[in-house]
């Protein structure tokens, strides 16, 4: 796995911080043409690191691609092909792994911000796809390739602006790291670094999902939220119980109020859908079983 230390260590803008420190510097010198020299040993400096961080780069590369490992039959691919989502506040992407050969997959990771801002219409996106290499059983990298306008910025590198994914399978779940600038080029109108995390294959709630791109913003956290879809199977289970159990007037009122409890579920601040969400189930649950 790449060392994040070692893929931000970069020659970094000079703030007005530095600049006025180099100034001052001089002007305690009596010497105001030193800035000149000063600036040019700083500039020498900084692409002195950045060289020094283009050469580590390249050589975490190939040392990651000598620990590829070839599986035959595929039944290491097996586990990893699929989709899985990862739901917050802020987003909801999924990943997907397929077209698997013995020692790789496509991964592709794209999604759209679980709110709007300004207007309806005005939703963030991200997308990001690379062929990902297994180093073990249960860890795996992609790098996404930089387009070549892209690679060399302000002569800075062909990794100035990489994009480095890390996979890791836990059960049916995949945990990702990203590493890098570019793994952000995709993005649009979303919030900073919203595509790492942990990506889980979709819950099965009470209701039929269906396709996600058809489904309410609510239905889709639901749908795509093994653990928002546990909440509403539990809460189907539930409201069947307390209605079982409740006298023919009571039961009508409960239909109702349960009707009620659908509506203002909709309720929920934009930005906040999914933890909302969340504790407005757990407390009707908890209503529902006194």
């Amino acid at each position: 796995m790449l060392d994040d230390d070692l893929a931000t260590t970069v020659g970094r803008p000079d703030t007005d911080d530095v600049l006025l420190d180099l100034l001052d510097a001089c002007r305690a010198a009596g010497n105001l043409t030193c800035l000149n020299e000063r600036l040019a040993a700083r500039n020498d400096a900084l692409r002195g690191r950045i060289r020094e961080r283009q050469d580590l780069l390249a050589r975490e590369r190939q040392a990651s691609q000598a620990k590829v490992i070839a599986v035959p039959g595929g039944t290491l691919a097996a586990a990893w092909k699929g989709t899985r989502h990862h739901v917050t506040d802020d987003f909801l992407p999924s990943l997907n792994v397929e077209s698997c050969t013995a020692e790789s997959c496509s991964v592709t990771i794209e999604g759209e911000t679980n709110y709007t801002f300004g207007y309806s219409e005005r939703r963030g996106f991200c997308s990001i796809s690379a062929d990902m290499f297994f180093t073990g059983a249960a860890d795996a990298f992609a790098y996404v390739e930089i387009p070549e306008s892209d690679r060399n910025q302000f002569g800075a590198g062909e990794f100035a602006n990489f994009c480095r994914m890390d996979l890791h399978l836990e059960g049916d779940a995949i945990d990702v790291a990203l590493h890098g600038a570019g793994c952000y080029d995709g993005c649009t109108e979303v919030p900073t670094r919203p595509l790492a995390g942990v990506y889980k294959p979709a819950g099965t709630p009470s209701f039929t999902c269906g396709d996600a791109s058809s489904l309410g913003w609510i239905e889709q956290n639901v749908c795509l939220d093994a653990d928002l879809a546990a909440l509403d199977r539990q809460l189907a289970a539930a409201y069947a119980s307390a209605r079982k159990q409740a006298a023919p007037r009571d039961a009508a009122a409960l239909t109702t109020a349960q009707r009620d409890w659908l509506k203002q579920r909709e309720d929920c601040e934009a930005g906040r859908y999914f933890s909302c969400l969340k504790e407005k189930y757990q407390k009707r649950i908890t209503e529902l079983k006194r």
